[in-house]
């Protein structure tokens, strides 16, 4: 479903992404780890299509990213929640279901989210998690391939999340759907991923399934893994040093 070959992407000096590869196969959920700054964002950014990598190249469902097709071929939910907010609810699906040339409906999804009372309403008017769910509907409603969350679970009540997160392992299928999320969530990444990147720095530091990872490496969870691998532990232990001394 998705195929990225040494991905790079630089602003100026900075470093976002540096030369990373990685797939996504059918049927699978794939998780995109990393503390802030580690380059998941702009990982996400580049197979979407909102930055222009500097080098290297992605297949979205066999299509070129940069292609007109391969935007079909996903759905996106991102991390910022822009929305145009002087339409309704219903009325920006129904914008995007022209874009996209889809009849599908989603109110049943859009009850279970408990949004379908809303749908009428003027976005400007919604909550941070009431957004989140109008662009996952947004980012379903024409049954993509692919399925890509930034941060999917920010801002959502209990029950919503709940619901995400079965959305999520429900949508990826063999016969050809599969999901990426990138998330600061690991108790959700090692309870619903089947493979996760672990990124620091803008490089790829870890890759696999976490049950291999955590056998491979002798750690008790993935935190204590992704703690290691993403070189945090000074950074917590200095932390333990000055809460401990007050």
């Amino acid at each position: 479903m998705l195929n990225i070959d040494s991905l790079s992407k630089r602003y100026g000096e900075v470093v976002g992404v540096d030369d990373v590869s990685a797939h996504v196969g059918a049927g699978e959920v794939v998780g995109v780890l990393g503390p802030n700054g580690s380059g998941k964002s702009t990982l996400l950014h580049c197979v979407t299509g909102i930055v222009s990598p500097s080098s290297g190249a992605i297949e979205i469902a066999g299509a070129a990213a940069e292609t007109v097709e391969a935007k079909r071929r996903f759905g996106f939910v991102p991390d910022d929640l822009d929305l145009p907010e002087t339409v309704t609810g219903r009325e920006y699906l129904q914008f995007l279901s022209r874009l996209h040339d889809t009849t599908e409906d989603v109110s049943e999804l859009a009850a279970v989210l408990d949004l379908d009372s809303a749908m009428d309403r003027l976005v400007a008017g919604y909550s941070h998690g009431m957004r989140r769910k109008l662009l996952l509907l947004a980012a379903l409603q024409h049954r993509p391939p692919l399925l890509i969350l930034d941060e999917p679970f920010g801002g959502l009540d209990p029950v919503a999340a709940i619901v995400v997160r079965r959305v999520l392992t429900a949508w990826p299928s063999p016969e050809g759907r599969a999901t990426l999320i990138a998330t600061h969530d690991l108790l959700a990444a090692e309870r619903l991923c089947d493979r996760v990147l672990i990124l620091a720095g803008g490089r790829l530091v870890a890759e696999g399934r976490p049950s291999e990872l955590l056998e491979a490496s002798g750690e008790a969870d993935l935190e204590r893994f992704f703690i290691g691998v993403s070189g945090m532990g000074d950074d917590l232990d200095r932390a333990d040093e000055i809460l401990g001394a007050m």
